[in-house]
């Protein structure tokens, strides 16, 4: 059974390889999270044996121009 539970984005603060979740304090991350990103739909998970993080963030991509060519 895996447990988890949301936490709210608006209150996520990331840092230099911690994240701070307003529930369970400050989370040390394996990896630099974007800084300068807003975070969306963050889950945070139990596996029985350790704890994960899951979390989304937005990409802007610049518009292409579509052509009749293949």
């Amino acid at each position: 059974l895996i447990q988890g539970f949301y936490a709210n984005y608006e209150r996520l603060t990331i840092g230099k390889k911690v994240v701070h979740i307003q529930s369970i304090g400050e989370v040390k991350t394996s990896q630099q999270l974007p800084r300068n990103k807003k975070p969306s739909n963050p889950r945070v998970t139990f596996d029985g044996r350790h704890w994960w993080m899951s979390v989304g963030f937005q990409e802007d991509f610049a518009s292409q121009e579509l052509t009749n060519e293949s």
